[in-house]
């Protein structure tokens, strides 16, 4: 006990802090700065404004509880926002945390893929990687910013933990073990992350380090044993889930592809391979696009000087295959295929690989022309991270007013009472921010546009978080709703909105139809 109180007194935690402060790597922490700078400078409006989406009225009010998600098998994701804010959602800070997450896990891909140790490639390498369109996909969804952005840097670190293990060393083993664990259980498609990364780095020792297929064995047996062992673990900690009943095991996001359809989605990764350069989506553009072409395609003449040509072209393929992982595994090719979520952790990063090789090379001209092509991808994004700012915002407002037109009408209802719960049953969704947005697109996205601000199946959530007291019932959603016979009766006259009849207040329910789609549903499931 003695010793013990020796020990903490003798703790000095200025000096030590002082003397790491002193052995700091600075090219390393440029490399963090510049990245972390940018998205915050970028998204100051968003932090400021508070933006946030559908899934976020309640957990705005309420708070993210430590087991959100857990339905759906992601038993990490909300650990950081309850240990660093209380499961607050705070304005600015949220951001912050997220984006220096993010940024801390770029620097360190940096030193995984061995990018030359300089500031200005770092700089350059950060901000290409950092200032994405992809990242739009998680800021509409605030209560995600924090937990998710911060992924890569567990992958990385485990990765970079895995390589330093030259002979077996159980503590390393369990240390990237747990940290791949937690990221596959915060966010799976992750897992397109650990493969791109990884297949990238193998790139990298094969290209430039001249390794062959026995090295990269006996260099890399313990990071390929630690990522099986990870994903063996993340898949035994969801079979004990699904014993206590917490997940929803016909929900999509838990569903594998089976066997019989694994040539179809064989061929569709194939194809997506290479439409991924082409597809483009709302704020990310057909310039930017073609700026990535032009990237990839010097990557490839960079490898094709390697002293192993076969194996670097399988390699330099298998990185961006890496990012398709979770379209090969899903049974939903409409949630994964060309999203931009899911792209976040595989097809970006693939072009970081592409990026690094050429930063990595000794030709200049092929180095400057990339280098080029990846300033126009920075300048052309910031102006896409600045334009959808102003996108959400305008179609956030003119939703809002619509709303408050659609409350006044259920208000003045004779048979409304503010004392009374509500289950309000809404058809369709008044999504508007498409009417802000004017480029073309190839395909849609529902977080990056399409999707309405108040969620149509459980709209309640808004009502109650803009009235003095709650009184939508947030229990009852659209597909779950039993009507009686006084709901069917207005069913049958309702209309769309603005007419009259658009919005009819029963008893105990207040029918919403928005869209004449949402209205067709309504009446097919319920007016029988």
């Amino acid at each position: 006990m003695k010793d013990l109180y020796q020990k903490i007194s003798k703790f000095d935690l200025e000096a030590i802090l002082r003397r790491r402060l002193n052995k700091a790597d600075g090219v390393f922490w440029s490399a963090f700065f510049a990245a972390f700078i940018a998205l915050n400078l970028i998204f100051l409006y968003h932090g400021i404004a508070f933006l946030f989406g559908d899934h976020d009225w309640r957990y705005l009010k309420d708070g993210v509880p430590l087991n959100t998600g857990l339905f759906e098998g992601r038993f990490t994701q909300f650990i950081a926002i309850n240990l660093l804010s209380q499961g607050e959602i705070l304005p600015v800070i949220n951001n912050v945390l997220g984006f220096a997450g993010f940024s801390f896990g770029i620097a360190l891909l940096a030193r995984y893929w061995q990018i030359p140790h300089k500031k200005t490639p770092y700089i350059l390498f950060a901000l290409f990687l950092s200032i994405t369109p992809y990242i739009l996909s998680f800021m509409y969804f605030a209560f995600l910013i924090m937990p998710v952005l911060s992924w890569n840097a567990f992958i990385i670190g485990a990765l970079i933990i895995s390589e330093k293990e030259k002979t077996f060393s159980i503590r390393r083993s369990i240390v990237a073990i747990l940290l791949i664990t937690a990221a596959l259980g915060g966010y799976p498609p992750v897992i397109n992350l650990i493969a791109t990364a990884f297949m990238a780095r193998l790139l990298i020792a094969v290209v430039y380090e001249k390794k062959t297929i026995k090295k990269l064995w006996l260099d890399y047996r313990w990071t390929v044993t630690n990522i099986i062992t990870a994903v063996i673990l993340y898949k035994l900690c969801l079979i004990i889930l699904s014993l206590t009943g917490a997940l929803n095991t016909n929900y999509y996001n838990l569903q594998t592809a089976p066997i019989n359809t694994w040539g179809e989605k064989s061929l569709l990764v194939l194809k997506d391979l290479f439409l991924e350069f082409t597809a483009t989506l709302p704020f990310i553009t057909a310039p930017y696009k073609s700026a990535l072409i032009i990237i990839a395609l010097i990557g490839i003449a960079v490898i094709l000087k390697s002293k192993n040509k076969p194996l670097s072209i399988l390699l330099y393929i298998a990185t961006f295959a890496g990012g398709l992982i979770t379209l090969f595994l899903s049974t939903s090719i409409k949630e994964t295929e060309f999203s931009p979520r899911i792209d976040f952790f595989g097809f970006m990063y693939g072009m970081a690989c592409a990026y690094a090789i050429i930063l990595k090379s000794k030709q200049k001209s092929l180095k400057n022309i990339a280098t080029l092509a990846a300033i126009f991808c920075i300048w052309v994004n910031t102006n896409s991270l600045f334009e959808g700012q102003k996108v959400w915002k305008l179609g956030f407002e003119s939703e809002l007013r619509i709303y408050k037109r659609i409350i006044k009408r259920f208000e003045q209802a004779p048979l409304f009472n503010r004392m009374n719960r509500y289950i309000v049953v809404q058809g369709g969704a008044m999504a508007t921010r498409e009417r802000y947005y004017h480029d073309d697109y190839r395909y849609k996205s529902d977080d990056l546009l399409s999707v309405a601000y108040v969620p149509g199946m459980a709209s309640g959530v808004m009502w109650n978080y803009y009235a003095p007291r709650d009184y939508t019932d947030t229990t009852s959603y659209v597909y779950t709703f039993s009507p009686r016979d006084d709901f069917k009766q207005a069913l049958r006259s309702a209309t769309v909105w603005p007419r009259e009849g658009s919005v009819i207040t029963g008893s105990y329910w207040i029918l919403l139809s928005l869209t004449q789609d949402g209205l067709n549903y309504l009446k097919e499931n319920y007016n029988k």
